[in-house]
């Protein structure tokens, strides 16, 4: 993690076995959390000040591809190979929902302003819409002529 002001290494985040695929930053009123998604098939929760592992999010089969936070820090959205995407709780760590329905890779995924919904996008081609609360898949985009 750098300093942007002035360009100093603040942290490092040490405990994936794999390559790294997406590091992402949540900050609001001066607390902030970093998440790592990996190709060891977890994403890990981090304290960007001091580069410790607070979390380990355990669940996916295969690779990660993406992972996102809520607009409010409480949640995170993993995607991955295994053709899944998972809601968690970023302070326990516990998958609350998986969602389920691509029939080819989740490249990616990313919540609503108001964190209601998650967007999924595919290999399959297709993006799906889901409920947070419940997991629900209230509507699936169909169109594309190749991955999403």
């Amino acid at each position: 993690m750098w300093r942007s002001a002035t360009g100093e290494c603040a942290a490092v985040f040490r405990g994936h076995s794999d390559l790294v695929k997406v590091v992402t930053l949540w900050q609001a009123e001066g607390q902030s959390v970093a998440l790592t998604a990996s190709r060891d098939h977890t994403a890990k929760v981090w304290n960007p000040e001091t580069g410790a592992c607070t979390r380990t999010l355990r669940g996916h089969t295969e690779p990660l591809t993406s992972a996102e936070f809520s607009p409010d820090g409480m949640l995170a959205v993993t995607t991955s190979s295994d053709r899944t995407a998972k809601l968690w709780r970023v302070d326990s760590g516990i998958c609350t929902r998986t969602l389920w329905g691509h029939a080819d890779l989740v490249r990616s995924a990313v919540f609503s302003i108001d964190g209601a919904l998650v967007l999924t996008a595919s290999w399959d081609g297709t993006a799906r819409l889901w409920r947070v609360t419940t997991g629900e898949c209230v509507q699936e985009l169909r169109g594309h002529a190749g991955p999403v």
